[in-house]
């Protein structure tokens, strides 16, 4: 079986991953992601499907 979904995950969860992050959020993500012990991130892998 191959990995063919578009959806890529990331689960952010040390220390300096949240101080990578945090300052590409919006303000009101910011504030709630300070406080959680993991927060994931989600990502389009738009080109996976084209064709060469």
């Amino acid at each position: 079986m191959f990995n063919v979904q578009p959806l890529r995950v990331l689960f952010v969860r040390s220390r300096d991953g949240f101080d990578r992050l945090l300052p590409h959020l919006h303000e009101r993500i910011r504030v709630q992601s300070q406080g959680a012990p993991v927060t994931p991130v989600l990502a389009c892998a738009a080109g996976l499907h084209a064709s060469s």
